[in-house]
């Protein structure tokens, strides 16, 4: 049993123009049963129950957001995690499931599924590590709430983008990622200092639309990484089709 209380800001976008900006805030509870399998993952089933609120700060009102959403949600989520390290591992792969569904019945203010894979791997020659990384969504045929959207843009989610510039009720997204260790970084500093680049494709879409690979974005980076004790730190430079370019500097888990 838990809560969650979550702030952050929802940019809404028509190409790549900025039409509104909200404040989004979920508040929820949930009550949890799960097993940790040995060292290889877990398995978590749960019930979801709270509100979003979301308050408009700029722009114009978007069709479908509602000042007010209740959440009433069955989830069930699966991992399996075998990479040797959290941030910038060398050997292992990894494979996320998760199927939501949000029922009136349950509290819900809308009726909807969603559900999404995210699998990866990564090996090592020398100092040098290259991780390949798949993530699919898909509302199962349903309308989902703006708030709760596939989102793709930013640092190695389609680089050269803004943030969740992209949403969707379907999305899918590869990238694959290269980053070197450079040796002699003094440990006062940070644990380790990586260079790195990254390859990437995606796209997000509506529920009536039936997704095409010629429809894919194409995006890349280039990255110098911490990985201090506080976590990693990125400083990037993001490229995409149309001449997009973008500069970033993260803090925590990016992949």
């Amino acid at each position: 049993m838990g809560a969650e209380l979550d702030s952050r800001q929802l940019n809404l976008y028509t190409g790549d123009l900025q039409t509104s900006s909200y404040q989004r805030a979920v508040t929820q509870m949930n009550l949890d049963i799960g097993r940790q399998i040995s060292n290889f993952g877990e398995v978590r089933l749960g019930w979801l129950r709270g509100y979003v609120a979301n308050d408009l700060r700029i722009g114009v009102a978007a069709p479908g957001i509602a000042a007010e959403e209740d959440i009433g949600t069955l989830r069930l989520d699966a991992t399996v995690d075998q990479l040797d390290e959290p941030y910038f591992p060398t050997d292992g792969f990894y494979a996320k499931l998760s199927a939501h569904a949000s029922r009136i019945g349950l509290g819900a203010s809308f009726d909807y599924d969603r559900i999404s894979l995210e699998t990866g791997g990564v090996m090592s020659f020398g100092r040098s590590s290259v991780m390949g990384q798949l993530a699919m969504g898909s509302g199962a045929g349903d309308d989902i709430p703006v708030w709760d959207e596939f989102a793709l843009g930013g640092f190695l989610s389609l680089s050269g983008y803004n943030f969740e510039q992209l949403r969707g009720d379907q999305s899918f997204a590869a990238r694959l990622i290269y980053y070197n260790r450079v040796p002699g970084m003094p440990e006062v500093i940070a644990e380790d200092l990586f260079v790195g680049a990254s390859a990437e494709a995606g796209n997000v879409w509506a529920y009536t639309v039936d997704p095409q690979f010629s429809d894919l974005r194409f995006g890349g980076s280039l990255f110098i990484a911490l990985n201090t004790f506080l976590g990693p730190i990125h400083l990037a430079t993001g490229v995409a089709e149309g001449g997009r370019v973008t500069y970033y500097i993260t803090f925590g888990r990016t992949f």
